[in-house]
C-alpha cells in the first residue's frame, strides 16, 4: 500500500487514500467517501519518499465495502506529463515488488 493524495479537477472531490493495488494502466484507491464514476482526478502517488508521481486518472468502477462507510475505487491512468517515462517507472517499481 502506497500513499496517494488526489484532487478532482473542480475542486469537488480531494483527499488522501492508500493504494490497494497499482499497474501500468490504473490504481485501486480505499477511499472514505463516494466517488462517482468517470470523475477526473489529480493524483501524487507516493512509491517511496523519494519518489512521487503526478498523474490523472478517471474513476471506472466504485464498490461499496462491505460492513463500512468505505469504498474501493477503480481509476485508468489518462494522462501524464511524461507518459512514457511514467508508465516506465510503474513497470519498474510493479516488477521490483512482485
Amino acid at each position: 500500500m502506497h500513499p496517494v493524495r488526489f484532487e478532482s479537477k473542480d475542486q469537488s472531490k480531494f483527499g488522501g487514500s492508500l493504494s490497494a493495488d497499482i499497474g501500468e494502466g490504473g490504481i485501486k484507491l480505499n477511499v472514505g467517501e463516494f466517488l462517482p464514476l468517470y470523475t477526473e482526478l489529480n493524483m501524487q502517488i507516493y512509491l517511496d519518499p523519494q519518489k512521487v508521481i503526478e498523474c490523472m486518472g478517471k474513476v471506472v468502477w466504485v464498490k461499496k465495502v462491505g460492513h463500512s462507510e468505505r469504498y474501493e475505487a477503480g481509476l485508468e491512468f489518462t494522462s501524464s506529463d511524461q507518459i512514457s517515462d511514467f508508465k516506465r517507472q510503474i513497470h519498474e517499481f510493479v516488477e521490483s515488488n512482485t
